[in-house]
């Protein structure tokens, strides 16, 4: 049995984070655009109770079709 030691990977530093609506799909490719170092497509407080299926059904095709 042979290992090998691997170097260990560069953190990134997270500098801005972006949150945006899961209710707004217009926003999504200016997000994925944006030079924040996190994204966060929010699905509890900035989106009416009415709004969450449709919310989720946003965000699950965008994390599909989005370029991110």
């Amino acid at each position: 049995m042979s290992f090998r030691f691997q170097p260990t990977p560069v953190a990134r530093p997270n500098r801005c984070q972006l949150f945006g609506p899961g209710s707004r799909p217009t926003l999504f490719p200016k997000m994925a655009s944006s030079a924040a170092d996190v994204i966060n497509l929010d699905l509890e407080d900035s989106v009416a109770p009415s709004d969450k299926d449709s919310a989720r059904a946003n965000v699950i095709q965008a994390l599909a079709n989005v370029d991110w």
